[in-house]
């Protein structure tokens, strides 16, 4: 039985509910991802406005038959131009930080520096399982490849940064 008018309305605003939450969600993924590339550009910046330069090979066909070119300078390209395959660990990053912040708030949980920790520790294993790299005995990097509890406090930081950009965009959006 398909119901009653009532109970089809109830359902068809779950579900306008829900997509709105999810628009709320990936918008504010797209904007921490945006961020997260200024933040990382910020300290490149020269004296001139321009950033140091920092090419990268980028496989996303459709920028490429745009551009004419497979090379990206993702230093001096704002995050809503590059491609998407060089978006993707800041979107990534923010994918995480924004789930964790869902998942708080759901729980009812503080997001208070105990959290922030546990957060930013997410945020270092889903990169670990992303950048797998970091493992390679002749490329990788040891420093990083090892468990959050166990880095230099600079690249706590790193991680916790994501996190707090994360909360300060959902709160803006929550007090719009």
């Amino acid at each position: 039985m398909v119901g009653t008018p009532k109970q089809i309305n109830k359902i068809s605003k779950k579900v306008s509910v829900s997509e709105k939450l999810e628009a709320i969600q990936n918008e504010l993924i797209e904007k921490l991802g945006s961020l997260l590339h200024e933040e990382w550009r910020a300290p490149r910046k020269q004296k001139d406005g321009s950033f140091e330069a920092r090419i990268k090979k980028t496989k996303d066909e459709s920028w490429i038959s745009i551009h004419k070119i497979s090379e990206v300078d993702i230093a001096n390209t704002l995050y809503i131009d590059l491609p998407e395959d060089r978006k993707y660990e800041n979107k990534a990053s923010a994918e995480v930080a924004i789930k964790e912040i869902y998942k708080a708030v759901k729980d009812w949980k503080a997001l208070d520096t105990e959290w922030i920790e546990a957060a930013s520790d997410v945020i270092h294993q889903e990169w670990l399982k992303r950048n797998t790299w970091v493992y390679d005995p002749t490329y990788g990097n040891p420093l990083l490849a090892k468990p959050y509890t166990d880095l230099p406090e600079e690249e706590k930081e790193k991680d916790r940064t994501i996190i707090r950009k994360a909360i300060e965009m959902c709160h803006q959006v929550m007090h719009q």
